[in-house]
């Protein structure tokens, strides 16, 4: 039998470490706990001779499970993908995210969504202490170029998405400030196109960071108009 985490799934929110500094949405008590990096998962690192810079890292066990992963991938069949996000791949955040994406073209936003949550809770799971203060200072820094982060990377832009399609204007802009945050200069989500409907929409602190953020990528002077637009 799998061990369980949290009160053994009986419908309160699980009291565990984890449980409580989960940025996006509780994990469901029914759910495996992710394995950590000693025990065939993922896990975190900071970059050697970077002020705050991070790095997610696989596991030898993990990577063996990614290479199932995307044997899977290549087949693309959405059944043997469900079967593995059921089994084995409960906690690989690339499955977890593809099968969101089956969902959300299926007419399953809430459940969608909900993957999407478990995605992101895979990497809360692996993240250093240090790198949540980081992350609060808007100092943490992700390089997209590895692979082991790129997943973060899309899993947070489709989270946005989803959170707006679901009426939650303001999580989606906090969820883009965030991506825009991670990789300066890089935006590999292109969620500066993204960010105006998002701050529109959400109206109440709209412009709160956007000349900080604007600064930190560098922007062009073409995304000025948008304080303009925000504030009337």
């Amino acid at each position: 039998r799998r061990r369980r985490w949290g009160n053994g799934g009986r419908g309160r929110p699980a009291s565990s470490l984890l449980q409580r500094r989960l940025l996006f949405g509780p994990y469901a008590d029914d759910l495996p706990k992710p394995p950590s990096f000693v025990g065939g998962g993922i896990g975190m690192e900071k970059v050697p001779g970077a002020a705050a810079e991070f790095t997610f890292t696989w596991s030898e066990a993990f990577r063996a499970l990614d290479a199932r992963y995307k044997a899977i991938r290549a087949s693309h069949d959405p059944n043997e993908l469900a079967i593995f996000v059921g089994t084995a791949g409960a906690a690989h955040p690339e499955a977890l995210l593809q099968i969101a994406m089956v969902c959300a073209h299926t007419a399953q936003p809430e459940r969608a969504a909900e993957l999407v949550r478990r995605c992101l809770v895979v990497y809360e799971a692996a993240q250093l202490e240090a790198f949540r203060p980081a992350l609060a200072r808007g100092a943490a820094r992700v390089p997209y170029a590895r692979e082991e982060n790129r997943t973060l990377f899309t899993a947070l832009f489709r989270h946005a998405q989803l959170s707006q399609m679901g009426g939650a204007s303001g999580a989606a802009l906090e969820v883009t400030k965030l991506l825009l945050q991670l990789a300066p200069g890089e935006d590999p989500t292109c969620s500066w196109l993204a960010y105006d409907v998002y701050a529109l929409a959400a109206r109440a602190g709209a412009m709160d960071g956007l000349p900080a953020l604007m600064r930190l990528h560098d922007a062009p002077v073409r995304l000025q108009p948008l304080q303009g637009a925000g504030a009337a």
